[in-house]
Parts: C-alpha cells; structure tokens; sequence
C-alpha cells in the first residue's frame, strides 16, 4: 500500500533531475539504424520462411517415410502369417487325405439292440480305382 501524496512525491523528484540533451549526430545515427534495419527485414524474413518451409518439408517427409517402413512391416508379418497358415492347412489336407486313402470303405447305417447295419465298399472302390477314378481331391499349389 502506498502512502498518500507518495506518487506526487516521486513526479516532483523526477522533474528536478536535470535534463541532458542527446549526444551530437544522435538523431542521425538512430535514423540510420532503423533504415538499415528495415533493409535487412525482408532478406532476414526471407531466409526464415525459406528454413521453416525447409523445416516442415523435412519432418512431412521422414514422417511418411516412418509411416510408409511401418506399413511395409506390417504387410510383411501379415504375408509370413500366411503363409505359415496355409502351410499348416496344406499339411492337414495332406494327412486328412492319406487318412482317407487308408481307412476301410465302410458306412455305417446304424444299429439296434441286436445287430450294427454296416456296408461294406470295398468291392465297390477296388472296382473304380481299376478303371481310373478316384475319388476328389483337392490339390494346393
């Protein structure tokens, strides 16, 4: 808190102090500088914008780049994922196939108390297997 008359205490003693004038070819001088100044704003401008332009090209570049390595290591794993799995999936077709080839031919058509109803193929495969056919299979690459 300041003390009444305390401002116009201050402006009196600031009045008293003597004035001094400025030095000779002041003017002059602050003049030149401003207009020096103002002559080397724009380049100075100029060179700024140029490496800020630079600056931000740079960073949207490495950024895409980042982001283009990141999407091709995705689609990479995503690829060996695949193509693990359908080695796996090859492999079970392979066995469930010899599993066909080598179970007996036999349906069962069901069963009462006293008896299972079972028919028997083989006659039937051996008979198509000497003329050539065969039954489907699906093949992979």
């Amino acid at each position: 808190m300041t003390r009444p008359g305390a401002d116009q205490q201050l402006s009196d003693a600031i009045r008293q102090l003597p004035t001094r004038g400025a030095s000779p070819g002041f003017t002059r001088r602050v003049l030149n500088d401003l207009d020096r100044g103002r002559r080397r704003s724009p380049r100075l401008r100029l060179l700024i914008v140029a490496a800020a332009a630079a600056l931000l090209l740079a960073i949207g570049l490495q950024t895409a780049r980042v982001r283009d390595a990141s999407r091709a290591e995705r689609l990479a794993a995503q690829a060996r994922s695949l193509r693990a799995e359908h080695e796996t999936l090859r492999r079970e077709l392979e066995q469930l196939q010899r599993l066909a080839d080598e179970a007996a031919p036999v349906l069962y058509l069901g069963a009462t108390d006293q008896f299972d109803l079972v028919l028997d193929l083989r006659p039937y495969v051996m008979d198509a297997r000497a003329t050539g056919f065969a039954p489907a299979k699906l093949e992979t690459p």
